[in-house]
């Protein structure tokens, strides 16, 4: 998702740019029975970022960033 876009439409405050990183903004939890959570941090630019999966069954995974040479990763989990 687009950041700065993102956050000037919802009239929250600028994502900061950091040298060498990226931000990241999310929403979390739009299956079913699931609270609506708004996901930001940076991550390095050369990392993929995951997203859960939506699909008849509602919402499966986490938000994720991961560089896969170097075996890193970062994660959001959402406990209950």
């Amino acid at each position: 998702m687009q950041a700065f876009s993102f956050d000037f439409s919802y009239g929250l405050p600028t994502v900061p740019k950091l040298d060498g990183l990226t931000p990241l903004v999310e929403i979390y939890g739009k299956g079913a029975n699931r609270f609506l959570l708004l996901v930001t941090f940076q991550y390095p630019v050369d990392w993929v970022v995951i997203t859960p999966n939506n699909d008849a069954n509602s919402e499966a995974g986490t938000i994720s960033v991961v560089e896969y040479a170097k075996d890193d990763s970062g994660c959001h989990c959402q406990g209950h």
